[in-house]
């Protein structure tokens, strides 16, 4: 028993000794006892996700079918939107069948749809529909066809389908009489002259059939009579809308260079807007300088020569070659029509010039004064349009023409005679130092310039009679020409009354003319302001070189 109370001493003895030593202990590989996990600090285990029913899925990709089908009504995107809502079709015929709502709101779509549907065909109904009297009165028979087609399949009103009648009936007339002109159409190719005019009556007075017909014999190279009559033809139509771009394309077919001169006469006796743009195009982008010096003689002569017209022919300007006169003869045309006369305050050019154009416009004037200084007998018709240009933008004061004298007048008072217009006294109240005329003549006066000139300008002061001023010109037409019986007015004018008293402001007014040579200049009253027993003027200047 006592053996047995040592060797247990014994045994606590050591475990008490090692562990005093392992508490001292040195060694670099002796690591602290780890203390017992904690059991509440165990990481929880992730959530298991609830499964997703079928009936959930079906209902998110319906959620978004109905908001993409909404969206693309709202956005007018019809296509999308029948894309959407067949996709909605074929969930509404899957398992498990939609609610109620889904149902609903599906009809609502499908009605949606139809209602935007029914409204676009209605759209492009009208638009079409108002295009026919357009097509048919410019001669595009089977375009306006083409367009009643498309309207009659359309689901059209009862009102439409009406219409849509009423042209085609219109149609079938204009071809029925298309068929009768053939002989007519033929005789235009005639040399004879009373046969052509008798051609020409019968298709004016069909101006609808008479159109296209007209409009392709126009386009007939290798036969210059009968694309010249027929030019002819399509002016006295007066349907400038129509028939201009009929002229404009001789000018641009090189097939048809035997004719661009007529196509040229043609454009210019319509006195009509339209042909503009498409002639400066041509006379930019032309590779023939024959082509591009009619393109530009002839926008020198029609009424709406496009703003831009200056600056686009800039660079031609500095270029001295063969259409170098006509191009500042355009220039100076546009800068007349479109009141760009002020050039450094750049006023009537709708767009602000490119850096370039600016940069050309800044040396214009001095190109322009090296061209009016030229003595080269080459250059003589370029110099002139030089300085017309230059009269144009200012850059030039036009002065009075000396040596002008009367030709000759109406009518006259022996105490009133036609040389006091040219007396210069303009502020005088005395009768004497004025032309007067008895009103039962028409009046007229003819200046003689005593040899060609340049007309720019002419300014008239009115009969200036105290008490008498109504009996003065109210509208004015001004001829140049070089012979005394021009017959086509190159400008007009309104004549303002005189003050009927002496030394008074310059009460004078001065009608631009368009830079025309001549050695004549006519002057007609087409309007008094009241007229009397007699009338009169107190003074004429002519301006030019």
């Amino acid at each position: 028993m006592k053996t047995q109370r040592m060797r247990t001493a014994a045994m606590l003895a050591g475990l008490w000794l090692a562990a005093a030593g392992g508490c001292t202990s040195e060694k670099p590989d002796a690591s602290p006892a780890q203390p017992p996990p904690v059991a509440d600090e165990q990481p929880e285990p992730d959530p298991v996700p609830e499964p997703v029913s079928q009936s959930d899925e079906r209902d998110a990709e319906w959620t978004k079918l109905i908001a993409e089908t909404e969206r693309a009504l709202e956005q007018g995107d019809l296509e999308a939107a029948r894309e959407s809502l067949g996709s909605l079709e074929e969930l509404a015929n899957s398992e498990p069948a939609p609610g109620a709502e889904q149902l609903a709101a599906l009809d609502e779509l499908r009605a949606g749809l139809e209602e935007k549907t029914a409204a676009v065909a209605a759209k492009e109904r009208e638009a079409r529909l108002s295009e026919v009297p357009g097509l048919i009165e410019t001669g595009r028979l089977d375009d306006a066809v083409a367009a009643l087609d498309f309207a009659a399949s359309r689901a059209p009103t009862d009102e439409e389908r009406q219409q849509i009648t009423d042209h085609r009936a219109r149609i079938e007339e204009i071809r029925a009489a298309q068929r009768k002109l053939g002989a007519w159409m033929k005789l235009l190719g005639s040399e004879t002259r009373s046969e052509v005019r008798a051609a020409q009556a019968e298709l004016v007075a069909e101006p609808e059939a008479a159109l296209p017909l007209l409009t392709a014999s126009a386009q007939t190279p290798g036969d210059a009579t009968l694309v010249k009559n027929s030019l002819e033809a399509l002016r006295l139509l007066r349907r400038p809308s129509a028939t201009l771009p009929a002229m404009v394309a001789v000018l641009e077919s090189p097939e048809q260079e035997a004719s661009w001169e007529d196509a040229a006469e043609a454009i210019k006796r319509c006195d009509a807007a339209g042909a503009g743009p498409e002639l400066l195009d041509l006379a930019r982008t032309s590779e023939i300088p024959a082509q591009r010096e009619i393109a530009l003689t002839t926008l020198s002569d029609v009424p709406d020569p496009p703003q831009e017209t200056l600056l686009r022919l800039l660079p031609m300007m500095f270029s001295d070659g063969p259409e170098l006169a006509a191009v500042l003869r355009c220039a100076a045309h546009s800068v007349r029509v479109n009141g760009q006369e002020d050039l450094l305050g750049l006023r009537g050019f709708v767009k602000p010039p490119t850096a370039d154009e600016l940069k050309l416009l800044t040396q214009l004037p001095a190109r322009l004064e090296s061209l009016m200084a030229s003595e080269a007998e080459e250059q003589s018709e370029a110099a002139r349009m030089a300085r017309v240009l230059a009269i144009e933008t200012r850059q030039v004061s036009p002065a009075p023409l000396a040596d002008v004298s009367v030709f000759s007048v109406s009518a006259e008072y022996p105490e009133n005679p036609k040389e006091a217009v040219l007396d210069g006294v303009w502020n005088s109240t005395d009768l004497a130092t004025m032309w007067c005329y008895p009103v039962s003549a028409d009046g007229i006066l003819i200046l003689d310039l005593g040899e060609e000139r340049t007309v720019t300008a002419v300014k008239l002061w009115n009969l200036n009679q105290p008490g008498g001023q109504t009996r003065g010109w109210k509208q004015v037409e001004v001829f140049v020409s070089p012979t005394p019986t021009a017959l086509q007015p190159d400008a007009t004018g309104v004549v303002p009354m005189a003050p009927g008293a002496e030394e008074t402001s310059d009460y004078g007014v001065i009608v631009s003319v368009p830079a025309v040579r001549g050695r004549y200049v006519k002057l007609k009253a087409n309007e008094l302001w009241n007229s009397s027993n007699f009338s009169g003027l107190a003074e004429v200047q002519v301006f030019g070189f």
